[in-house]
């Protein structure tokens, strides 16, 4: 009898253990879930506080890249002024020079044909002149033939 209740007593405790064993197994999943969604959400919160600080990064650079477009594109601008206004120069002092060349030429021109009309005046006064010698002498020739051609009629 003391055996039967010393088995009996036995199997109560061990019921109870098993008991216990299993609430405890209970309790330790539920400590590990209950630590494991801690742990989950704290990663969350890391991770969208990341997140934001990436976006704010991210936001930053997009300004960053914005504000260098728009200093590049307004000194690219400035620059293109600048040279439409050194090539507007640039044509005025080139037709500048060539109305000069063109007056210069036109005088060149003008003194030329004087020139050649003086030359072509001159050239005819001295071709007159020859003439007028010419015939002269052509006149002297022919007189002293008759001079001479009498002169052997008497002789």
């Amino acid at each position: 009898l003391k055996l039967a209740t010393a088995n009996a007593k036995a199997k109560a405790v061990e019921s109870r253990l098993e008991s216990r064993l299993a609430e405890a197994e209970d309790n330790g999943k539920d400590l590990v879930e209950v630590e494991w969604k801690e742990k989950f959400a704290a990663f969350k919160t890391k991770a969208t506080a990341d997140e934001a600080i990436l976006q704010e990064q991210l936001d930053e650079a997009k300004d960053t890249i914005l504000s260098m477009e728009q200093n590049f594109e307004r000194r690219l601008k400035t620059q293109l002024s600048t040279a439409k206004q050194k090539a507007a120069i640039e044509q005025a002092q080139l037709a500048a020079k060539l109305d000069e060349a063109e007056n210069k030429l036109a005088a060149i021109d003008v003194e030329w044909r004087a020139k050649m009309s003086e030359a072509k005046t001159t050239a005819a006064a001295t071709e007159a002149g020859l003439r007028a010698q010419l015939d002269e002498m052509e006149e002297n020739s022919l007189a002293a033939e008759s001079v001479a051609g009498a002169s052997e009629a008497e002789n």
